[in-house]
């Protein structure tokens, strides 16, 4: 047995997975799936590294393999597991006091296992990180970054460009300078956006994030050159999907456009004389809904637990904006807005109680404030 044990191992004998920890913060973790709820179990009294390398040998002994992170069994161990949690995989956890269902003993998760919905608990001597995705579809559990992109992807409004004549000498499109870039190429803009999304993903791995709400509102409300977005996505062939990727998107094009540009069409703010519409109260069962007299007018609508917005066109499909996503307090994504100049939608899954989150239902109604967007019958 090697003196440094690091990474996740598969046990054939009773098809199980583990992962140990030598190096970073030692500990031994054991992955289990049950009713719907995925959990890291932490072996009690594994507190050192010569204890993980023993409990490492003893697996091996029944069968135990090291899964390298770059061979074919450990992208099927990731495929059946689903994402691996930081505080797991990396050891990333924080030292504070106890203030919720996000930290146990003194121990915090970080922001970005927070987002994907794990919850951290202290049982038999030991952590758990668990989460519920009883509410994902069979394909999403499959593969979990689904739930991410499909729920996410921008709705890009097909365009009639009359095809223009080849030059006699043809630059690859990730090549050629744009003007809305300030002369710069795609793939200059594709290595900016590389690095700024780091810089966002390291914020929320350690627990100091980043505030980029404006970003993605901005990408939100198309704040954007068209002809920009089609090509980066050509380029990288994948959509922005994610809140941090738009944000990036957003950062990575300001920083490209010439000073004086409206590239970025930065919409100005109203006048401090413009009426903002009261944040319509949370309806109860019994009381009836008042049709808006300003503003955009949105339906409120349920939809099914079980599917991705993808699978909800007729839902969302005939609005300008694409569908903005509000999670609950357990990670879950369970409210949905889209809305165009005229009429919108406010959806919610079917397995939530509506005014049982407050942080959520906050979220839904500054969001619906910002935009002008009145609930209706």
């Amino acid at each position: 047995m090697s003196n440094k044990v690091n990474g996740l191992w598969a046990v054939n004998s009773s098809s199980v997975f583990m992962f140990f920890d030598s190096v970073n913060s030692p500990s031994a973790w054991r992955f289990e799936m049950k009713d719907g709820v995925e959990s890291w179990r932490m072996i009690p009294g594994v507190k050192n590294a010569q204890a993980v390398r023993g409990v490492a040998a003893a697996y091996r002994a029944d069968g135990g393999t090291w899964l390298d992170p770059n061979g074919p069994d450990y992208a099927q161990a990731v495929s059946e597991i689903g994402d691996v949690p930081l505080i797991v995989e990396r050891g990333d956890c924080m030292v504070s006091p106890d203030c919720g269902d996000y930290t146990a003993h003194g121990v915090s998760l970080s922001d970005a296992d927070r987002e994907h919905g794990w919850e951290l608990s202290y049982e038999d001597g030991g952590m758990v990180v668990s989460r519920d995705i009883s509410f994902l579809t069979p394909a999403e559990r499959d593969h979990p970054e689904m739930c991410e992109t499909y729920d996410d992807l921008p709705v890009v409004t097909p365009q009639t460009v009359e095809p223009e004549p080849e030059p006699a000498e043809t630059v690859s499109q990730p090549q050629q300078p744009m003007s809305e870039l300030g002369g710069h190429t795609i793939a200059e803009f594709a290595h900016e956006f590389d690095r700024i999304y780091g810089v966002l993903y390291d914020a929320d791995g350690n627990g100091h994030s980043i505030d980029y709400g404006s970003d993605i509102d901005a990408f939100d409300n198309q704040e954007y050159p068209r002809g920009v977005l089609e090509a980066f996505n050509a380029y990288r062939k994948d959509f922005v999907s994610s809140d941090r990727e738009s944000a990036a998107f957003i950062r990575a094009l300001r920083s490209f456009a010439p000073a004086g540009s409206a590239a970025v069409e930065v919409v100005e703010p109203e006048p401090d004389t413009v009426e903002i519409p009261e944040v319509p109260p949370i309806p109860s069962n019994d009381t009836p809904k008042v049709i808006a007299q300003h503003g955009v007018k949105a339906r409120v609508v349920t939809i099914p637990g079980g599917k991705s917005v993808k699978e909800l066109a007729d839902v969302f499909g005939g609005y300008a904006h694409k569908p903005r996503g509000f999670r609950d307090s357990k990670g879950r994504r369970v409210a949905y807005v889209a809305f165009d100049g005229k009429s919108g939608v406010v959806a919610y899954r079917d397995y939530y109680q509506r005014g049982s989150d407050q942080t959520l239902e906050e979220s839904v109604a500054a969001y619906l404030a910002q935009h002008e967007i009145v609930e209706v019958a």
